[in-house]
């Protein structure tokens, strides 16, 4: 079972999350959106909180710590995978942020997602 540790409702309220999606920045975050894997012919349009229709996973980080880190589905059908971090003073000095998208969520997993992030989300890899 997937970690899920927000609502979409706090997704869109939270100010950490808004900095990992770029929807507001403290100028070290941004839209650049990369498609996976990376020969994929995928929309790479920037998307933001408002997009996400499902939290595939996600949990939360913290300044200096882990990273915010998720999987999402968004409105167009693409998954989209999240993250971003911070360090001890925020986001306005050391930091930066990280978003994937692809058209399934097979690629997603496999390819948007190291081992280490597949585990800590609670996901399974497909098969390599």
């Amino acid at each position: 079972m997937s970690n899920i540790e927000i609502t979409l409702a706090e997704l869109l309220s939270n100010y950490d999350w808004a900095e990992v999606f770029a929807d507001q920045s403290s100028g070290n975050t941004d839209k650049t959106t990369e498609p996976v894997p990376p020969d994929s012919s995928v929309d790479t349009s920037p998307a933001s909180r408002e997009d996400v229709v499902r939290i595939i996973a996600a949990v939360n980080g913290e300044n200096d710590g882990q990273e915010w880190l998720g999987l999402f589905q968004l409105k167009d059908r693409r998954y989209l995978v999240a993250s971003g971090g911070c360090d001890y003073t925020g986001w306005d000095c050391q930091a930066g942020n990280h978003m994937a998208v692809s058209s399934t969520l097979e690629d997603a997993i496999r390819f948007g997602l190291t081992d280490s992030e597949r585990e800590r989300l609670g996901l399974e890899s497909t098969s390599d």
